[in-house]
This record gives C-alpha cells, sequence and structure tokens, in this order.
C-alpha cells in the first residue's frame, strides 16, 4: 500500500468521523433547544443552523475523499490477491523438495505423510526444536518462572522481609517448611 492510499483511505475516515461527531452534536442540540424541538427555527438565537453547515461540509468532504479511497481500496485486495497466488506458489514448489532443518538437521520431505505445506511444518518444528536458540531461551523461562513460584509461596508462608535479612528469611522459612512438614 502506497502513502497516497494511505493518505485517501485517511481523508475518508476523518470526513466520516466528523460527520459522525456533527451529527451527533445535532440531535443532541434539537433534543435540547425548545425552538428545535417544537418546530420554531430560529436562525439568530439557534446553533443548529452551524451545525447544518457543518454536516453539509463533512458529507461534502466525504463525497470528495471517497473515489480515492475506493480505488485504494481496490489496490488492496489487488494485492492480497497476488500475495495468496505468490504464497500459494510457493507451497507448491516447496511440497516436492526436502526441508531440513538447519539447528539439528532434522529432515522433512516429499514422502512425509504431512497434510500441511513444507514451510508450516518447518515452522512447527523449529517452535519445539531442542537445538533451537528459543528453546534455551524458553527452558530458561520456565525455570525462572518456577522459582519465582515458589519464592512467592514462601514469602507468604513467613510473611514480608526486609531487604538486608530477605535471604536469610527465606533460607531460615525454607527450613521451618521443611521441618513442619509444609514443604511443597
Amino acid at each position: 500500500m502506497t502513502t497516497p492510499d494511505l493518505v485517501a483511505l485517511w481523508a475518508l475516515v476523518e470526513a466520516v468521523e466528523c460527520r459522525r461527531v456533527t451529527t451527533a452534536a445535532l440531535h443532541a442540540h434539537m433534543g435540547t433547544c425548545d425552538d428545535c424541538h417544537f418546530g420554531r427555527p430560529s436562525a439568530l438565537s439557534c446553533s443548529a443552523v452551524e451545525l447544518y453547515a457543518q454536516l453539509r461540509a463533512a458529507v461534502t468532504e466525504m463525497d470528495i475523499a471517497l473515489p480515492a479511497a475506493l480505488e485504494a481500496l481496490g489496490r488492496m485486495e489487488s494485492i492480497a490477491t497476488d500475495r495468496d497466488r505468490l504464497q500459494a506458489w510457493v507451497h507448491d514448489l516447496q511440497a516436492g523438495m526436502y526441508i531440513n532443518c538447519v539447528y539439528c538437521g532434522h529432515r522433512y520431505g516429499p514422502d512425509d505423510e504431512v497434510p500441511a505445506t513444507m514451510a508450516d511444518v518447518l515452522k512447527e518444528h523449529i517452535e519445539h526444536c531442542p537445538k533451537h536458540p528459543m528453546s534455551t531461551l524458553k527452558a530458561r523461562l520456565a525455570q525462572l518462572e518456577e522459582a519465582l513460584a515458589r519464592y512467592g509461596k514462601h514469602r507468604a508462608n513467613c510473611g514480608p522481609a526486609t531487604p538486608t535479612t530477605d535471604l536469610q528469611s527465606l533460607c531460615t522459612c525454607r527450613l521451618d517448611a521443611v521441618l513442619e512438614g509444609r514443604d511443597e
């Protein structure tokens, strides 16, 4: 999507929002203005005239912005169609190939009974590959979350500790828990 397309869509959005706000203000005014409510418009004392002018301007802006916005949306649909077509082409090309994980060497090929494309299979494998760098991070995160949960349980059992005696309190609390059979 190009910048002119975004500008065209933004102009339409702004015009629609201006119309919405002005219409809401006009409805609110008509509900509270005695002249408007009883059908006695007074151009000198009533602000409805100004609100109608703002509403007409917003509708005019919408009429001006709409063709360019529709053209931008058409280009977006065309781009999405091309993207889908090219993605299907890549999947078709990869269907007859072998694909290897660069981290562990596991090989997926055309003879595997896999209902997905090779790219999807490889993405799924990488999420669980033990040699992928992200696996180390996931394991470390799990360790830290477990340690934090244990620390939170012990702090709850022992009460608050001061920063200087925090480690000592934790050790004492842990020892007390083990001795009393509260160890979890």
